[in-house]
């Protein structure tokens, strides 16, 4: 078991890298800090560019009508390239900075009683 999750995962696939950018931009909103009223109509935020992305998945809390940013989802970085039989991408799903220190700090004075 990992005490902190990571995990690099490769996904080959016979689309182009324009087709797999259009998907991508299909289902990710641009990332917008402390966005208090925007209804979400996609599932992730993020960046896209050419041939990498940057995504997480959006918490939207209906009750209270607000974004959550979600600090223990997976943040999703990953890089497109093209190869001679079809399309590699390459993602890294890690934690953020933050729930990193605080589950590494959390383990440590668990470990430490």
């Amino acid at each position: 078991m990992d005490i902190i999750p990571y995990a690099n995962v490769i996904y080959r696939s016979d689309l182009s890298v324009e087709e797999i950018i259009k998907r991508l931009n299909e289902i990710t909103e641009p990332y917008k800090p402390f966005n208090l009223k925007h209804a979400f109509s996609k599932p992730f935020e993020g960046e896209i560019s050419d041939q990498s992305f940057s995504i997480r998945r959006i918490l939207d809390n209906r009750f209270l009508k607000w974004n959550r940013p979600g600090i223990f989802k997976p943040i999703l970085k990953g890089k497109i390239r093209k190869g001679i039989f079809g399309t590699t991408i390459h993602v890294t799903m890690k934690l953020d900075m933050f729930p990193s220190i605080f589950l590494g700090a959390f383990i440590v004075l668990l470990v430490s009683l």
